[in-house]
């Protein structure tokens, strides 16, 4: 870096490019395919004069210098967790209260049974209005970049206030937070979003914890969690009067869609960058991530009930729902939340009727002996558990969930053969006397795992003013 080039960037404001998960590369090394964790962070250094800092997760701190190293770039890297560790010895009592606050939100978001997209985008949120709170200058997404074009090198100005980018949608005003500037000198506003934002925080995990495969919470929590950033700007601008003076907001950062997926500003002459939507956090991809998980597990116990032809049927249509609500996710496009529940629906009673019927081939062991009153049982049970298996079948053709009186009739079927064959045996065989203690609950088991159809209405994503 040359003399004149230091000098220019001590006088400018911060890049702090923030990414919180594994590298999306498989190796670092010249002339690999650069990933969206570091492609547009790469470029941003080579035609900006301001200092870039990319911040990242201490594991990966080495391999990202690496990398940028290799590609001939400046760029500062950070550990996130030295930055905590550091501000937690930190003179001032409130920094280290940030720092205990951020170091326990991290140890939850980033651990099992967290640790979905939603939870590092979330912890990426709030670790950049810690770093406006506490030092200001400019946060910005991995997939925010120069506009396509731009010849000279970009600078990016220091302002005097907080900045945000917009949207006027409709005579409406809607802000996003993939970017913004803190002056180091005015650090009152982004303090009462970084406090409104912890404060608030465990609030919104209690809607989550302990549900984090429902898909009713998970879309809940999207919601609750994606509002409470939004709502941390509100606060730090306009307090509870939840309306913010227009005055506040800068024309050169108002930005308009150039495609469904793609913002570019109004003056790109002031503000030469363009953010990309992956939208690869939002609830759909997490849900059928999910069930396609579920799925796998379920398609590797195909041989043991390959004899069920009305399994397999099932099994075929569910693979053929699953494959087109991917190809629509994949596409950009809403994935329906009623396909979604009533897929995770019928995939819970599969693995429900799959569960009981390994109990049941359990119990009937001797479904071959010469008995026939053995025979007659484990004949009746089986037959059961093709009526379970279609019961699921049926739900599949029907947008509205079959009445869960039909499973439960069976399951009160298959209870009753199971009493029956005790009471012939005398209580003398254990694996009948089982089975029954086993589907004691099953009707209550059923009912928790039947989810009703229609989800509470929900406005993806706004924010009530």
């Amino acid at each position: 870096m040359t003399k004149e080039k230091r000098l220019l960037q001590k006088e400018l404001p911060r890049l702090n490019y923030l990414w919180i998960g594994s590298p999306k590369m498989k190796s670092s090394y010249e002339g690999a395919v650069l990933a969206s964790d570091v492609e547009n962070v790469i470029e941003m250094a080579k035609n900006c004069n301001n200092p870039v800092c990319y911040y990242c997760l201490d594991e990966y701190k080495d391999f990202y210098e690496n990398l940028f190293e290799e590609q001939g770039v400046d760029i500062t890297v950070v550990s996130v967790d030295a930055y905590l560790e550091e501000m937690s010895l930190h003179e001032d009592e409130e920094f280290r209260q940030y720092a205990e606050q951020m170091l326990a939100m991290k140890h939850e978001l980033l651990n099992p049974p967290r640790d979905r997209i939603i939870d590092r985008v979330s912890f990426k949120d709030a670790f950049s209005l810690l770093l406006l709170a506490t030092q200001g200058n400019y946060t910005l997404d991995t997939n925010v970049k120069i506009i396509d074009g731009i010849e000279d090198k970009v600078t990016f100005d220091a302002y005097d206030a907080f900045k945000i980018p917009y949207v006027n949608l409709r005579h409406s005003i809607n802000p996003d937070c993939w970017m913004m500037y803190a002056s180091p000198q005015a650090l009152e506003e982004p303090k009462k979003m970084l406090d409104y934002y912890l404060s608030n925080w465990d609030k919104v995990q209690e809607k989550i914890r302990g549900n984090e495969r429902d898909i009713d919470h998970i879309y809940k929590y999207h919601w609750h969690i994606t509002t409470l950033m939004i709502g941390s700007v509100y606060e730090g601008l306009c307090g509870d009067d939840r309306r913010i003076d227009p005055n506040k907001y800068d024309k050169d950062w108002e930005f308009s869609f150039v495609r469904l997926d793609s913002l570019r500003p109004k003056n790109s002459e002031r503000l030469s960058v363009e953010k990309h939507y992956a939208n690869s956090h939002k609830p759909w991809h997490e849900c059928l991530k999910n069930i396609e998980n579920d799925f796998t597990v379920i398609q590797s116990e195909n041989a043991t009930y390959k004899k069920y032809k009305i399994r397999n049927e099932l099994i075929e249509t569910f693979r053929g729902m699953l494959e087109k609500e991917k190809e629509k996710a994949l596409r950009g496009s809403v994935p329906d939340m009623h396909t979604i529940k009533l897929l995770d629906n019928v995939l819970k009673k599969i693995i429900f009727v799959d569960q009981h019927a390994r109990i049941l081939r359990e119990v009937s062991s001797d479904y071959k002996s010469k008995n026939k009153k053995k025979q007659k049982y484990a004949n009746e049970i089986f037959k059961c558990i093709n009526e379970m298996y279609l019961a699921c079948d049926e739900s599949l053709f029907f947008k509205r969930v079959i009445e869960q009186s039909s499973l439960e009739d069976i399951i009160g079927g298959i209870k009753g053969i199971l009493e029956e064959a005790c009471a012939y045996h005398h209580d003398r065989h254990s694996f009948f006397k089982e089975g029954v203690s086993r589907f004691e609950n099953c009707k209550a088991l059923l009912q928790e795992l039947t989810l009703k159809e229609d989800p509470e209405n929900i406005d993806e994503y706004s924010y009530s003013q």
